[in-house]
């Protein structure tokens, strides 16, 4: 599942290149993709660039990212996702849709293989998706994808000072695994 292209369902699953920074910046300037985070909107493409970056460097050093999720049938750019390692410490699940494409399954089904694929490639390592709480669509996504709540606490660094952080993994976290997640 870890290839260039994968395509099931209607969907398709590929591999980031920086040829995708115009499309993928359209989508997450859109403000209604980040309703639940305004700070995150990308104002500047360069931004963007370097996320796609950060995507392409996963692929390429662990063999496992994000991956673009794209209509099949017409080719159309529905959103991201997949797992990233983060810190040596954990997998870290990330997706985001277009709000045309939330709703479907679309970011469960694709969560679901993210996570069976961080899972092959080491599954000593915790899954993880880290999430504010007011976005329960997001929270719904990781629990039928098989994650579980293990902390919940206050969003360090959030303009908004009573935004609510959540972890929520495959395994019980300690103490010490939550402030690396969080970067504390």
């Amino acid at each position: 599942m870890a290839g260039m292209q994968t395509e099931l369902d209607g969907i398709t699953l590929r591999v980031p290149t920086v040829a995708d920074t115009d499309r993928v910046h359209d989508l997450y300037r859109d403000p209604a993709v980040w309703r639940h985070a305004p700070h995150g909107r990308h104002v500047a493409p360069d931004t963007t660039r370097r996320m796609l970056d950060r995507w392409i460097s996963d692929w390429k050093n662990h063999g496992i990212g994000s991956w673009l999720v794209e209509d099949t049938a017409t080719g159309g750019l529905l959103g991201n996702a997949g797992c990233s390692l983060r810190n040596g410490a954990h997998w870290n699940l990330g997706y985001r849709f277009a709000p045309a494409a939330q709703g479907r399954g679309i970011a469960t089904r694709v969560a679901r293989l993210a996570l069976a694929a961080a899972w092959e490639k080491d599954a000593r390592i915790p899954r993880v998706a880290s999430i504010l709480e007011h976005n329960e669509a997001s929270v719904a996504v990781a629990v039928r994808a098989g994650l579980a709540l293990q902390f919940r606490g206050p969003d360090v660094g959030n303009p908004d000072p009573s935004a609510v952080r959540l972890l929520y993994a495959d395994r019980p976290l300690d103490p010490a695994k939550v402030r690396l997640i969080l970067g504390h």
